[in-house]
């Protein structure tokens, strides 16, 4: 290679660097300024109302160190609040938001198989079964009819029959 062209290597280099700290990385401790005026119409950092990536970045950037209050008094109140949380939680926050790297092949996609025949044999779907639901036992109940006759010449037997003769779903009569 020739020198101009590991300068202009070196360059694209750099900025790619800016590009991904300036606009991947838009908070940084180093901008209380920027910090405090977002943090004056959002609870955190983190665009979408929870906490999230650039909370723990521009944490863990301070080192400990809380902003001053006088001129940065949500920034100031921010960096309390978040630290009331684990490192061990903020550091996944980060995790989450760094992509993860896979070692899997590439997949074939759709555009190559202009016919739409298959490489592979397809595998039927395995059969889903639902659970069987288990029949509850009707919940039982004590209902006690109390019958006062209005003569004294009525039969009770031949009413009792005529009330136990009554079929209601789920009824059952015992004495």
């Amino acid at each position: 290679m020739h020198k101009q062209d590991l300068i202009i290597l070196k360059c694209g280099i750099w900025i790619f660097f800016l590009y991904y700290f300036t606009l991947l990385m838009p908070f940084t401790a180093t901008k209380p300024e920027e910090i405090e005026a977002h943090l004056a119409n959002n609870p955190y950092l983190t665009e979408g109302g929870l906490p999230g990536a650039d909370d723990a970045r521009v944490y863990f950037e301070l080192n400990g160190v809380a902003p001053a209050q006088d001129k940065t008094p949500n920034f100031h109140f921010w960096f309390f609040f978040v630290r009331s949380w684990s490192d061990d939680l903020l550091q996944s926050w980060i995790a989450k938001a760094t992509p993860a790297t896979t070692t899997e092949a590439p997949k074939k996609s759709d555009e190559d198989d202009l016919f739409g025949d298959d490489d592979a044999p397809a595998k039927p779907a395995p059969k889903v079964v639902p659970p069987k639901k288990k029949e509850k036992p009707a919940a039982k109940s004590i209902v006690v009819f109390e019958v006062k006759v209005y003569e004294q010449e009525t039969n009770l037997d031949e009413l009792a029959k005529k009330i136990v003769a009554r079929e209601i779903p789920g009824l059952v009569w015992s004495s």
